[in-house]
């Protein structure tokens, strides 16, 4: 763990900073930053917000459910159905989503 931090960054070449609002909060991360720039120059530091990820896969998943809606309406031959059996699957993933997000 914390004793063989120092070869680990060492070896590395770059850092990949996922940062949130709480990262810094941390004494670990702050630490393990630290550290890494007292080796390494602020060009071998990427820093990318977790919210991009978080982008990228809700849209990911909203082009999913786009087709997966055009499927089922030419299965069924009404988008009225598949909007009945989507609504609710999306209105649980909003749920729950928002309840993770509190949590935290």
């Amino acid at each position: 763990g914390i004793k063989k931090l120092g070869a680990f960054l060492c070896n590395s070449d770059e850092m990949l900073v996922l940062y949130s609002d709480v990262y810094l909060l941390r004494l670990w991360t702050v630490y393990e930053v630290a550290a890494f720039l007292s080796l390494h120059s602020t060009d071998h530091m990427s820093v990318i917000s977790v919210v991009v990820p978080i982008v990228f896969y809700c849209g990911l998943i909203l082009f999913w459910l786009s087709n997966v809606f055009g499927v089922l309406t030419e299965l069924t031959g009404g988008p009225e159905l598949v909007a009945s059996l989507l609504f609710p699957l999306l209105l649980a993933s909003l749920f729950v989503f928002t309840v993770r997000r509190r949590a935290r």
